[in-house]
């Protein structure tokens, strides 16, 4: 079975139901796309050529207004050197020298004639002499009464136009913040803080060096200190050398210093910003007040060494003390069978305390006594041997 055709047509239905068909919408249609197309490219050429014309008149008026200043450049620089060919002429004339003839000769303004030619009675000029030259001026005429002419031929020759000296490229635009100096008495070291700011547009980004110049004398640039340490000529950086940078914005630069007892001499500052090729972009000078470190205390001094003393005399050796004498044995009894103590030899007749004797005063003599039992000598005691119990 074939399958039907898939397609459409547009019909219009009238009110009396005639059906009123509409042949070729798609070939319209599609006509119309194509007529659309056209005129956006035939717009987008028009928009090209009016850009185009836009560039090419602003192109015009930039060699317009150069036409323009060359002109009023020429147009003095002629001036000037007309009214210098007219002193020449004067002095050549006034010196009795001959006027070469020239076929256009510049005329002179006398007083009793206008500037359009007339003279002072109501006579013109011939238009020959009106048109020989151009006229002088009374502001040229005092410009080149100025100027000195040491010679009239050097006062003919056309100037020399000097070579125009090549534009500087424009440097980048640096802005140097305010500088803080810091000493660290402990680790002799010095610290400068300041900021460097990119003023131009953040598409281009500025690289180069800094340098920080101390000065203690604006006299003696021997003297002075560059942080980093670098070569000074005349006071100056040489710009080989600094602390790098590359920013888009801004950046914060520390520059250090070591070795630094007492900066208190520095008085001036100067921050040099360099670009990587050494060329000097901004300089800014400061003022800075550092104070001087504490001083060290000093040492307490060392004692000095007391004489020797004098030996002192060897002491007299104390007395010997006597050691008390051992209490004697009892006394055997006597055979009469008297077994008390003999005359003079009971407890509180004891020998005397040599060391209580020593320490008493001796008295008076004592008296003799006619008792034989205390003149007598007594027998020693013996020991009974009780050995031969056992």
């Amino acid at each position: 079975m074939a399958k039907p055709e898939k397609r459409w047509q547009l019909l219009l239905v009238a009110d009396d139901g005639r059906i009123i068909p509409f042949k070729r919408v798609k070939g319209m249609l599609l006509a119309l796309l194509i007529l659309l197309i056209v005129l956006a490219l035939f717009c987008a050429g028009l928009a090209w050529q009016l850009t185009a014309e836009k560039v090419r008149h602003h192109r015009t008026s930039l060699q317009l207004a150069d036409a323009s200043r060359q002109m009023v450049d020429y147009k003095s620089k002629h001036e000037l050197i007309a009214a210098e060919l007219v002193l020449a002429e004067a002095r050549m004339e006034k010196a009795g020298l001959p006027v070469p003839r020239r076929t256009a000769r510049i005329p002179r303004q006398a007083p009793g004639k206008t500037a359009d030619g007339t003279n002072g009675d109501g006579g013109k000029k011939p238009a020959s002499e009106i048109a020989a030259g151009p006229m002088v001026t009374d502001s040229a005429v005092e410009k080149a009464a100025a100027t000195t002419v040491p010679d009239p031929v050097q006062a003919i020759a056309p100037e020399k136009k000097k070579a125009p000296a090549p534009p500087e490229p424009e440097k980048p635009a640096v802005e140097i913040g305010d500088l803080e100096v810091t000493h660290d008495a402990a680790k002799k070291i010095l610290l400068a803080r300041f900021r460097v700011k990119n003023t131009g547009p953040r598409s281009s980004p500025v690289a180069g060096r800094c340098v920080v110049v101390l000065k203690n004398d604006l006299a003696d640039a021997a003297t002075w200190l560059g942080m980093p340490g670098v070569t000074l000529v005349d006071g100056k950086p040489d710009g080989k050398r600094g602390q790098a940078f590359k920013i888009s914005r801004f950046r914060d630069m520390e520059i250090k210093a070591a070795g630094q007892a007492d900066p208190s001499a520095f008085k001036h500052a100067a921050v040099y910003v360099f670009d990587t090729s050494g060329r000097l972009i901004s300089t800014k000078d400061f003022t800075i007040n550092l104070p001087a470190p504490k001083p060290e205390p000093e040492p307490a001094p060392e004692p000095e060494p007391k004489p020797a003393a004098e030996p002192a005399p060897p002491a007299s050796p104390p007395e010997a003390v006597q050691p008390p004498a051992p209490p004697e044995p009892a006394a055997s009894p006597a055979p009469g069978g008297d077994s008390g103590p003999a005359p003079g030899k009971g407890p509180a007749a004891a020998i005397p305390d040599a060391a209580a004797g020593a320490a008493l005063p001796s008295g008076p003599a004592a008296v003799p006594v006619d008792d034989p039992s205390l003149t007598d000598p007594v027998e020693p005691v013996k020991e009974e041997d009780t050995r031969s119990r056992f």
